[in-house]
């Protein structure tokens, strides 16, 4: 999961030395989250997409996402070239429609980056000098945030940082939680209707509040306490990246 903040790259950046390094990138991630499964099934490769969404003139990145959904199904691969400035709300809508989650009753619970052997954002002190290189090149472009933006991850992998994007999806009943009494609430099915384009545009969860909780707290401490939560959530999911081993399998 990512911060929310928008940090687009300068059009004048290029993040590479040459085509011959994009392709063996490319070659890397695709075998990267074609083996590296939960269930050990090679993941299924669908035909590679470009979203031009973001800043004109902007180098388009390499990007690759792999997804399990629905339960039980082979896992699936994509890449999607895509800038480091994409709207959020077009990286949401990009990953949903690629993999149909919301047509198939999904929602996306997270997007996460599986790096295949060290995590770039992680102590600089751990590094290869590759990796650090790379960092220092998007830190200077870019910055780097904790938890890092959403163009920080994806400038990232996109010069050279081997690594994916695991999009974890839960059903639509599911994502009906308050994330305040810890419980889950009924929607009508017009309701979910309604939902569906919210979803579409999100690839990091959804935090919401029940009406009960809605109703006893009142809408501007209900949501006060949400940002709270996402804020929570946020720092413990960025601590569990920087902690976990890189290249673990999909869950």
């Amino acid at each position: 999961m990512t911060s929310m903040a928008g940090n687009p790259s300068p059009p004048d950046v290029s993040w590479y030395v040459n085509s011959r390094e994009r392709d063996d990138l490319i070659n890397e991630v695709r075998a990267f989250a074609t083996e590296r499964t939960s269930d050990g099934r090679p993941s299924i490769e669908l035909e590679d997409d470009t979203v031009s969404a973001g800043k004109p003139f902007e180098e388009l990145m390499p990007i690759m996402f792999r997804c399990t959904w629905p339960p039980g199904a082979q896992s699936r691969h994509i890449l999607i070239l895509m800038k480091t400035s994409i709207p959020l709300d077009d990286f949401g809508i990009a990953v949903n429609d690629k993999f149909h989650i919301i047509e198939t009753g999904g929602v996306i619970r997270q997007t996460v980056p599986n790096w295949a052997s060290h995590n770039p954002f992680g102590p600089v002190a751990f590094l290869p000098p590759k990796l650090l290189e790379i960092r220092e090149t998007v830190a200077s472009t870019l910055g780097i945030d904790s938890p890092p933006t959403l163009g920080q991850i994806i400038a990232m992998m996109g010069s050279g940082a081997v690594g994916i994007m695991d999009v974890h999806v839960q059903s639509i009943d599911d994502a009906c939680f308050c994330a305040l009494c810890r419980r889950h609430y009924q929607v009508t099915d017009e309701e979910k209707e309604r939902r569906k384009e919210l979803f579409r545009r999100s690839f990091d969860g959804i935090i919401s509040a029940c009406g009960k909780c809605r109703d006893g707290r009142g809408s501007e401490e209900a949501d006060a306490a949400l940002r709270a939560v996402r804020s929570n959530e946020l720092r413990s999911i960025i601590a569990g990246l920087s902690g976990a081993s890189s290249g673990s399998r999909q869950t």
